[in-house]
């Protein structure tokens, strides 16, 4: 079984009657077979667009807000390239040395990359995982500092 979400492009308005959508840009899917609150997002994002090739993968706890999102690309000889392109980490105040809440975090994208589209990774990670918190968060405080 797996949580699987889709993001399309366009509007629509509460009334109903005006419909405006195109086709969907990506899918993003979680195993349940991970098991809610283990930790890792564990989550793999198709494009769907016409032409579009390659996967995003994420990697870590986007509950706890540290996580990366990495492009996947078929290299030469079956082999796969596997590049960061964003990032989401808890914020910190550096100078009074304290550590925001989940709702506040900094999205670190890759220049070249499609901010839009990383934050939709975003939305649909909230969306996939909700409210769940899990485990002991103090060990990712300690980590929760910028990307380098």
């Amino acid at each position: 079984m797996e949580q699987q979400r889709m993001v399309i492009v366009g509007e629509e308005h509460c009334d109903g009657e005006e419909r405006e959508l195109t086709k969907p840009l990506f899918s993003a899917r979680r195993s349940s077979i991970l098991g809610v609150g283990s930790g890792a997002a564990a989550v793999l994002v198709d494009l769907l667009a016409p032409g579009a090739t390659g996967e995003f993968r994420v990697d870590g706890s986007f509950p706890r807000r540290c996580c990366r999102v990495v492009a996947v690309k078929a290299a030469g000889g079956g082999d796969e390239e596997e590049e960061v392109v964003a990032e989401v980490r808890r914020k910190v105040d550096e100078d009074a040395h304290v550590v925001m809440g989940r709702d506040v975090f900094v999205l670190w994208v890759r220049a070249g990359f499609d901010a839009a589209f990383a934050m939709g990774v975003v939305l649909v990670l909230d969306r996939i995982t909700g409210d769940e918190i899990d485990g002991d968060l103090s060990e990712d405080l300690a980590v929760a500092g910028s990307p380098q």
